[in-house]
């Protein structure tokens, strides 16, 4: 990721920490595995529901089921594992995402309405003494990112490289694995 991209990030991570705390409520923030992270704070704060967005891009939905797995495999001190509550909040108010075309500008043809913004919902008061964390620094977070990239999980920016490159690169990389499982 770019600077430029995780400080837009710090920026809005650091403003809705500021409007939850205008709300008395906060944001908790931790770094580290989503599975480990998530588990710890539902047992911290023994939550009943965790709420997420529909995801569409793979690595993410991969670590959404990783974190539910974890979580309907944990042990959890109110007993029952917390509900995962998934909401989708569209841009454009549509019945059925199939009918939806596939072209981009077929889609801008459609002019399809835009759904009314929701109002943003009062939130309890955080009452509970937890450690809400503080947002890393720039360096910070680069640091953390560069660590935890595996060979599995790298993203390639496409304007450097080719696709055919890329392609050549994984597919040597199976047959090399492929030959090992093999022997």
């Amino acid at each position: 990721y770019s600077d430029t991209m995780l400080e837009l990030l710090l920026f809005a991570l650091e403003d809705l920490k500021m409007v939850l705390k205008s709300q008395e409520s906060d944001l908790l923030i931790g770094l580290g595995n989503a599975e480990d992270v998530v588990l710890k704070l539902v047992n911290e704060v023994q939550a009943g529901l965790i709420f997420t967005e529909e995801e569409v891009e793979y690595r993410v939905r991969n670590v959404l089921a990783s974190v539910e797995s974890s979580l309907s495999n944990a042990s959890f001190l109110s007993g029952n594992p917390p509900e995962i509550v998934v909401w989708s909040a569209s841009l454009y108010d549509y019945k059925n995402p199939r009918e939806l075309s596939t072209s981009h500008n077929q889609f801008l043809k459609e002019k399809l309405p835009m759904n009314t913004p929701l109002a943003a919902p009062s939130l309890p008061a955080l009452n509970i003494e937890i450690e809400t964390g503080s947002l890393p620094t720039l360096e910070e977070l680069k640091g953390f990112l560069k660590e935890s990239r595996t060979s599995e999980n790298n993203w390639v920016p496409l304007k450097g490289t080719s696709a055919r490159s890329i392609l050549k690169k994984t597919l040597s990389q199976i047959k090399v694995k492929t030959a090992v499982a093999l022997n």
